[in-house]
């Protein structure tokens, strides 16, 4: 899994949180972010939207394991501990070096839940400690998909995030009332992306339609189904789901 979701979507936006520099010296630039982080994700996420959290980890192996991972998302960040059993874990693939000798398994794994079932500002805070090794921080990638308005949130670590939709109305309003965080470096994309369908452009998703990812789901992405497989394989954890339930 990809966490370059904004250079790999038609409709996103890339928001900058760690500004003006990064730094442990100071913990208000960590609470700062922190707090934007959760404004922003609680605009996308309304406390009744269904959602998946996907979390993408590894374990490393003798003679590996002096790696420190830091801490595990889940179960630790699931506020109900008996939604623990709600998770699906999905082996990816075993890692190997040049050598031969293997490294480490990466896994996938996935809840099914409402916003407010996880602590999702602790999740922000690990995230965003984790290129500094500040404790307490973590090396698992967390993805949210809001099932309910089709939108993807990925912190990919304290510098910023990005948001990706099926639909650009799903993000017109967080373009609007956010627009002074958007980070400069993505603007000029990001404004002609959205300057386009107020024009009236839209995208074709006849490609899309002409496959059935998961039947009778709400949660079909437009655009090229290729991206969805690869950076999401979301298809293939609902089916897990389902088959497990």
């Amino acid at each position: 899994m990809s966490p370059a979701l904004f250079y790999n979507w038609d409709i996103g936006i890339r928001f900058e949180l760690g500004s003006p520099y990064r730094g442990i010296e100071n913990p208000e630039y960590f609470n700062k972010l922190i707090e934007r982080a959760v404004k922003i994700f609680e605009f996308v996420f309304e406390e009744n939207d269904d959602l998946y959290v996907i979390v993408s980890s590894f374990e490393a192996v003798e003679p590996y394991k002096v790696l420190n991972q830091g801490e595990r998302v889940f179960p630790k960040y699931i506020k109900n501990k008996n939604d623990a059993d709600k998770v699906v874990c999905i082996k990816e693939e075993k890692n190997f070096e040049e050598e031969g000798y293997l490294s480490s398994i990466s896994y996938q794994y996935c809840l099914k839940c409402k916003r407010d079932d996880i602590d999702y500002s602790r999740i922000f805070e690990v995230l965003a400690n984790r290129d500094f090794c500040r404790e307490p921080y973590t090396s698992d990638g967390v993805y949210f998909v809001n099932v309910s308005k089709d939108i993807i949130f990925h912190m990919y670590d304290d510098r910023g995030f990005d948001v990706v939709a099926k639909n650009k109305e799903n993000l017109q309003k967080l373009y609007v009332m956010l627009n002074n965080w958007i980070l400069d470096y993505d603007r000029k994309q990001i404004d002609e992306t959205f300057k386009l369908y107020n024009l009236g452009f839209q995208r074709s998703n006849s490609i899309v339609k002409n496959y059935n990812i998961y039947a009778q789901s709400r949660f079909i992405f437009a655009g090229d189904l290729c991206t969805v497989i690869k950076y999401l394989r979301i298809a293939r954890i609902i089916s897990a789901i389902d088959s497990n339930r």
